[in-house]
């Protein structure tokens, strides 16, 4: 150390025991002392030390630097900053620099440098830790033991809209909505007496005067068993509970019109039965089936459906009470329950009402569209006393309704009522018919009127129930379709329709082409190809021998299945025939670009042909506009020889009808058709 003189002795020993590193430099910035703290700090030999520049030792140290450093000292006497000493070793120490002019002695400087590694260390740890809870996303808060506030962070600003210093000093009374009770504090500061701690949902008060829900958590900061202070965290509930309760309509609304679903509807008639049960109110259940809306679909498109039913949906919850609930039950079809004493007195007039609703027309863009509505409704207690048949009668009595007419209103009634317990016998019944034997085939001939030649026949269904009787194909046929036994029926009537032609071929009986009828249903069946053709190969039929019949409202349906599907029958060899023209939606535009070969004009064209002006128009220009396409026409329901000439008129020769012959069973079948050829001769 060096000596800075007799009267310095107690200096040098102060600089020698300090625990700070010491430096003794001139006005050019070299070191001319050192004392042993600031030798252990870097490592250093004292002669490693002076005689070097200040610049050789701090990391990013300028001779700039120094010198204006040095000027500053000399200007205001000291100054003190942190810097960064590179240790012999090659480290970085960081240190705090405490820099002054020695008294009374012009051009010399001392500098003390203190260690601070570990404050720097603890200053970045706090820094870290100020980030993370400035970064947190709920809002912190922290008071004193009196709960004065001394800290916020910044998601506690973003939630409450509170800058800190518009809050430190105050107490959290600031951010009070007044919603809590006093009992509600009570409590809260009795459980951080007790547990030092507090967790549950409080509504608060924003800087723009917002209420908002928060989940909000207080525990206490004890020092020694006393409280200094208290720390709070809390989150915005606001958007969970708006989560929430859109979850919640969604659970419980229809997503497309926002009414009430039918998990919903179950719940209010729940409620309905049991304001029955305890207060004897009754209640009804109208169900509304939407007329034509299925066209409006086809014609203008799913866009202009959705828009429909939503305009359906805000014209009925404008008509009806506020306690009454409005549901959709399926795609065109709504739902309402009422709950009132006189409600079923005056069942009629609420549904004629709910009719009038439709009176006006719906709109989408400039599209002007009129719909109807049927409607069936049914009665608690009167119409049963089992809560649960209420809502099925509701839906019979508006499928008994479609039958009918537009616009038509059907109460629920006991005819209703055995006519569903006869469907459900017969659907029970056609689960077993076939093992039963008691679905036969009869076949009908198509006659050439030209040539008096039977050219083809029809195999037609026919069912002898045990209890019931002989039931109609009209009966039965759309039971089975609704139930999805169509399939195996349809099957059947096929392999029982080739395997009898197959027979009559082999004995020479009969050469021509038999028709079979086949469902909608059997074409979703994606097997059904594959087992028509398995069918041809056990029968040895060809393909153009066997005529597949489908429905007129089969090509109202835009499903390109099913296209493909009449496409591949008729690239098999299969002729395509539209049984029942006239009666559904199909056109001959449309036809045109169908795989059809021949239409069939249903009877009601035919009955009054030979004097009904409008009829003999239509059936001309079915046959005039079908010929001039590559079609086929045969009439279905000749009767009379008038029938029959008339058609001739029109160049339509092709008929099937009873002035023929009826459909014939099997077994009779080969002996009419022999005496039919003889009379023909």
């Amino acid at each position: 150390m060096k000596d800075y003189g007799q009267g310095d002795i107690s200096l040098n020993l102060l600089v020698d025991r300090m625990l700070d590193g010491f430096w003794l430099v001139n006005k050019h910035g070299v070191i001319l002392d050192v004392n042993e703290q600031y030798l252990s700090l870097t490592g250093y030999s004292k002669e490693e030390v002076v005689g070097h520049l200040i610049e050789d030792f701090e990391l990013f140290e300028s001779n700039q630097d120094t010198n204006d450093r040095i000027a500053k000292i000399t200007e205001f006497g000291s100054v003190r900053f942190e810097s960064k000493h590179v240790t012999k070793s090659g480290a970085v120490v960081d240190v705090e620099v405490m820099a002054s002019a020695v008294p009374n002695n012009k051009g010399l400087f001392f500098g003390l440098i203190r260690d601070i590694r570990v404050r720097k260390e603890y200053e970045a740890k706090l820094l870290l830790t100020n980030n993370i809870i400035n970064q947190a996303s709920d809002g912190i808060l922290v008071t004193d033991s009196s709960g004065n506030i001394e800290y916020v962070n910044q998601s506690f600003t973003n939630i409450t809209g509170y800058q800190s210093d518009e809050v430190i000093g105050k107490t959290p009374a600031v951010l009070s909505s007044g919603m809590q009770s006093a009992s509600f504090y009570d409590q809260m500061w009795a459980s951080l007496e007790k547990k030092g701690a507090w967790a549950g949902e409080v509504w608060n008060k924003k800087k723009t005067g917002e209420i908002y829900p928060e989940w909000l958590t207080i525990n206490s900061l004890k020092s020694g068993k006393k409280t200094s202070h208290y720390i709070a965290n809390f989150n915005d509930l606001s958007e969970s509970k708006r989560l929430t309760n859109q979850q919640e309509f969604l659970e419980f609304h229809d997503q497309l019109t926002g009414i009430a679903n039918l998990k919903l509807f179950n719940q209010r008639l729940s409620i309905a039965q049991m304001l029955y049960e305890k207060q004897n109110v009754p209640y009804v259940i109208i169900m509304l089936d939407v007329s034509r809306f299925k066209t409006v679909n086809d014609a203008l498109g799913h866009a202009a459906g959705d828009h429909i039913l939503k305009e359906i949906a805000k014209r009925l919850t404008k008509r009806i009470r506020l306690s009454d609930t409005l549901a959709r039950f399926s795609g065109n079809q709504f739902v309402i329950l009422m709950s009132e004493q006189n409600v079923p007195q005056n069942i009629d007039k609420i549904c004629q009402n709910i009719a009038a609703y439709f009176d006006e027309p719906f709109y989408f863009g400039t599209q002007n569209i009129k719909l109807s509505v049927n409607i069936g409704a049914a009665i608690f207690p009167e119409h049963s006393k089992e809560h649960n048949d209420i809502l099925a009668y509701a839906e019979m009595a508006m499928y008994h309704a479609k039958k009918q007419q537009y616009d038509y209103i059907q109460l629920f009634n006991n005819q209703i009522k055995q006519a569903l317990s006869t469907r459900n016998k017969l659907e029970e019944g056609l689960k077993t018919a076939i093992k039963r034997d008691q679905l036969t085939v009869y076949f009908q001939p198509q006659v050439n009127s030209a040539t008096n030649e039977v050219f083809a026949i029809e195999c037609l269904l026919r069912w002898q129930h045990p209890e019931l009787g002989s039931i109609s194909p009209d009966t039965f046929i759309p039971i089975a379709e609704e139930s999805g036994l169509i399939c195996e029926i349809g099957d059947w009537v096929m392999e029982q329709a080739l395997t009898h032609f197959r027979q009559w071929l082999l004995g020479n009986i009969f050469d021509g082409t038999v028709a079979v009828n086949v469902s909608l249903a059997q074409f979703l069946n994606p097997n059904y190809l594959i087992g028509l053709r398995n069918l041809l190969s056990k029968t040895l039929v060809a393909a153009n021998k066997v005529e597949i019949e489908v429905t007129e409202s089969l090509f109202s349906n835009q499903d390109a299945d099913h296209l493909a599907i009449l496409k591949e029958l008729n690239l098999i060899g299969f002729p395509i025939a539209i049984d029942d023209f006239g009666t559904g939606y199909s056109s001959l535009h449309r036809i045109k670009m169908m795989p059809v070969n021949t239409i069939k004009i249903d009877k009601c064209f035919i009955d009054n042909i030979e004097t009904d002006v409008s009829d003999q128009t239509i059936v001309q220009a079915v046959v005039n506009i079908a010929k001039s396409i590559g079609l086929n026409v045969l009439a279905e329901g000749v009767e009379t020889q008038g029938q029959v000439n008339k058609l001739a008129e029109f160049g339509c020769y092709y008929c099937q009808g009873y002035f023929y012959a009826k459909p014939q069973p099997i077994d009779t079948f080969p002996n009419w058709l022999a005496e039919f050829k003889n009379k023909s001769v």
